[in-house]
């Protein structure tokens, strides 16, 4: 998930920066692009699959939070969230 997510983001990258590569800049983007990429996978690959679940719960926690804290309701019940 994360890994394809961040391999597309730097093939878009790379392609753009092909496409709007000014006159006077030499090189190859895709030899300075691949070791990133290689690096990526190999992040991906080592992250334990119990720490990836982990990561993907406190994100939506996160988000649960967020919306938590910013949602009023009509007619309030209850003591106030914690804002700490």
């Amino acid at each position: 998930m994360f890994t394809t997510d961040i391999l597309l983001k730097l093939s878009t990258l790379q392609s753009y920066c092909e496409e709007h590569k000014a006159s006077n800049v030499s090189g190859d983007f895709a030899a300075m692009i691949d070791p990133l990429r290689s690096a990526v996978n190999t992040y991906f690959d080592d992250v334990p699959k119990s720490l990836k679940y982990d990561f993907m719960n406190y994100i939506t926690q996160i988000a649960t939070d967020i919306q938590k804290r910013h949602t009023t309701y009509e007619h309030q019940f209850g003591p106030d969230l914690s804002t700490d």
